[in-house]
């Protein structure tokens, strides 16, 4: 540096500038929270151990809990990690995004059978479509893993649908009991040669029958409702 006065004398100087160096501040990378990952860590192997101050904020100006070089965030949001060298003041900034996954599983299309008949192991839950949520899908009924079960009693049913990020759609599906059958032909009679005997079937199963035999040793009457007696005949009938 040189400086001349107005006589024309002039003289020199040096001074030297040291320019410190910047910290490093790394919040890392980007995160998402999803219901397996609820909680996310920021920050970065970059940002020095020692010797520094930290300070977490989010960028609306809100500051967090958290004076380390690791942030755990439960929340989406834009972070910024600001580190100050303890001896020289300088700082140096870094932002880091965490988002929220918000594709949940909405409903699912699930088809049941009832059994056919009365206490019957015939009935089928089957899981047909999932709305929503992120594949691949782990399906579950009762505890059983897969899409769909077969040879069910009646009952309640648990269906638990979980995707890829952990996030989980539960329902219940209910399989009816038929009600149960009843047949009575009256009581049992006996008749003499010559009379006549009208057998009626009460049920509680109401017509057309899908199947009705009266049977005396060999089939005597296929798909008769009510049955004319002119012997005597020890009858059962059966329906199905």
């Amino acid at each position: 540096m040189r400086v001349t006065d107005a006589d024309g004398c002039s003289g020199t100087g040096t001074v030297t500038v040291e320019v410190l160096p910047l910290p490093i501040a790394d919040a890392g990378v980007d995160k998402e929270l999803t219901c397996r990952d609820s909680v996310q860590t920021l920050g970065g192997n970059n940002t020095p151990q020692s010797g520094h101050r930290y300070e977490w904020k989010e960028i609306s100006g809100t500051v967090v809990s958290g004076t380390g070089r690791l942030l755990e965030v439960t929340t989406a949001g834009m972070y910024e990690l600001l580190v100050v060298n303890s001896q020289t003041g300088c700082m140096k900034t870094d932002t880091a995004r965490v988002t929220l996954n918000a594709n949940l599983i909405t409903d699912a299309e699930i088809t049941s059978k009832d059994p056919t008949c009365f206490n019957d192991r015939d009935g089928a839950i089957v899981i047909e479509t999932v709305i929503g949520g992120t594949s691949p899908y782990t399906y579950t009924i009762n505890n059983q893993t897969g899409q769909q079960l077969q040879g069910l009693s009646p009952g309640s049913y648990d269906v638990e649908i979980e995707d890829a990020n952990g996030c989980r759609y539960t329902a219940q599906i209910i399989l009816n009991n038929p009600e149960q059958l009843t047949l009575d032909v009256g009581p049992d009679l006996t008749l003499s040669y010559g009379d006549t005997l009208v057998v009626v079937p009460v049920t509680n199963m109401s017509p057309p029958y899908t199947n009705l035999e009266w049977l005396e040793g060999d089939t005597i009457c296929t798909g008769c409702i009510n049955l004319v007696l002119d012997i005597i005949l020890n009858c059962r009938i059966y329906t199905g």
